[in-house]
């Protein structure tokens, strides 16, 4: 990695706010439940780990000049300054990354949070001319010759938890990531564990919406209840959150069964398990659907975790392969042309690469699988000849894929009530219906997008708001509800 890299990478550490894991506040219930497989989010990184341990010893760093200096922590109250740093040694660092890590009043500013130097400014000779540790665990450096108009009275202060992201590579990847426990499911565990948030609460309580956000990034799945009978109620759900996904459907649009349909989801015909708009380059992260009416027979929703599929069910080496080829995707119609391949499984790696060494290591990034409108498959190479062996090995893993999605293990079938809005996180959760008949009834759902970015953004923004409860004081009401569990968070569950 070169020198611009490498400050690159780490000056997009410093905003923002790791967030912790959950802590459900239905934890009592889920005592009795069958554990979940969990994992970890890095990212887009998911990886099988256990729970990360902090020492609480007193730490020393070491000093360029080779003068140690200790750090001793004072008390518990404020663990991000308290935590212990390890013996390091600033000459390991370019001075420049340092540099570039400085968030005070002139160099970023403090109402934009926008640098006011380019990385390329600070000048090539630059050293640290001192270094001063003090008692909370930063450092501070001053230097020998600083960016053109920043005068020697100018210092950089490194508060002692960005030293900690500096020391460990994978705490400086999870720190705008939003790190977060992962828990694959099948049809029993979701059906036992799925969570449902009263609509009132969640528009109005940001405990409430704490509580769908993580339950979202755990499972990929949740469900509002006693959302208004209202076309606008779902633009307002997912506005709670962040900017609605625009695309050529519209702001929001209608699920219903119409003639002359210019897609098969407005038909009343069996729609097959898939993921949507993934003939776009970067399709939507998260989908809602809100029930107005459902009076029709059949219609029943189908959903299953193509993560726990691709994880967990299929062979290293099917699952290998479902990530060395792409599929091709496309809608034409309605004077639209939208094309886009994605492999069929993205793999990470705690270090983001996928390199040999880190093959054991590597998990699910995103699943990419959207039969209903996915378009010829082209050649493999130039050797005709050889594209028949390749094709071979490539439909024996996706049916495979296919088998461990469909299965009746995995597959979850809900049928939506009118008043409630599911939630699912469109690059992982696949979903479809069943067959309806109109002739006795109608089917009516209210649909609309948004991206992960905006998910992921509320996440971080919450867990940084002291008066989340975060899962920790939760006072909640769990009850059974049409024999599911219900949770309803009263409007003091901040209060202490």
């Amino acid at each position: 990695m070169s020198l611009l890299q490498n400050v690159t990478f780490i000056a997009r550490q410093y905003c923002g706010r790791r967030c912790s894991s959950i802590r459900s506040p239905l934890s009592a219930h889920r005592a009795t439940l069958k554990p979940m497989p969990t994992t970890y989010q890095r990212r887009w990184i998911t990886e099988v780990i256990g729970t990360p341990s902090i020492s609480n010893e007193a730490s020393s760093i070491s000093l360029k000049d080779g003068n140690p200096a200790t750090v001793k922590e004072s008390s518990r109250d404020n663990t991000e300054v308290q935590k212990s740093i390890g013996s390091m040694d600033w000459s390991q660092y370019h001075p420049a990354i340092l540099r570039d890590a400085c968030r005070c009043a002139r160099c970023v500013d403090p109402f934009s949070g926008q640098k006011n130097f380019q990385t390329t400014d600070i000048p090539e000779n630059l050293e640290i001319a001192s270094t001063e540790i003090m008692p909370d665990g930063s450092a501070i450096f001053r230097w020998s010759d600083d960016i053109a108009g920043w005068d020697e009275s100018h210092a950089t202060s490194l508060p002692a938890d960005l030293i900690e992201r500096l020391r460990h590579i994978s705490k400086a990847q999870d720190y705008h990531s939003h790190a977060q426990p992962r828990a694959y499911w099948d049809a029993d565990r979701i059906r036992k564990s799925l969570i449902y948030v009263n609509y009132g609460d969640y528009m109005n309580n940001e405990d409430a919406l704490y509580l769908m956000l993580t339950a979202m990034n755990r499972q990929g799945l949740v469900i509002l209840r006693g959302v208004p009978n209202l076309e606008g109620a779902v633009e307002k759900i997912a506005m709670r959150i962040g900017t609605i996904r625009d695309t050529f459907y519209g702001h929001t649009w209608d699920v219903k069964s119409k003639p002359e349909a210019k897609n098969v989801a407005y038909t009343s015909q069996f729609l097959g398990l898939h993921m949507d708009l993934l003939y776009m380059a970067k399709p939507p992260g998260v989908q809602f659907l809100h029930c107005l009416k459902n009076t029709c027979e059949g219609g029943t929703s189908l959903f299953t975790d193509s993560w726990k599929a691709a994880a967990q069910d299929l062979s290293a080496a099917d699952r290998n392969l479902l990530s060395t080829f792409e599929l091709p995707y496309h809608y034409e119609n309605a004077g639209e042309h939208y094309y886009f391949r994605h492999p069929v499984v993205e793999l990470g790696s705690s270090t983001g690469s996928l390199g040999p060494r880190d093959r054991k290591h590597v998990t699910i990034r995103h699943v990419n699988y959207s039969p209903p409108f996915q378009d010829i498959q082209h050649p493999i190479t130039d050797d005709l000849s050889n594209n028949k062996k390749l094709f071979q090995q490539r439909m024996a893993a996706l049916r495979n894929f296919a088998a461990a999605l469909e299965s009746e293990n995995n597959l979850f079938e809900y049928k939506l009530q009118e008043g409630e809005c599911v939630i699912f996180n469109n690059r992982r959760v696949l979903h479809g219906r069943r067959q309806f008949s109109t002739a006795g009834g109608e089917r009516w759902l209210k649909g609309t997008y948004i991206d992960t970015d905006a998910i992921m953004s509320r996440c971080r923004v919450l867990e940084a708001n002291p008066a989340v409860a975060k899962g920790k004081k939760h006072r909640t009401l769990v009850h059974e509800y049409g024999g599911n569990v219900f949770s309803s968070i009263t409007a003091d569950s901040s209060a202490d």
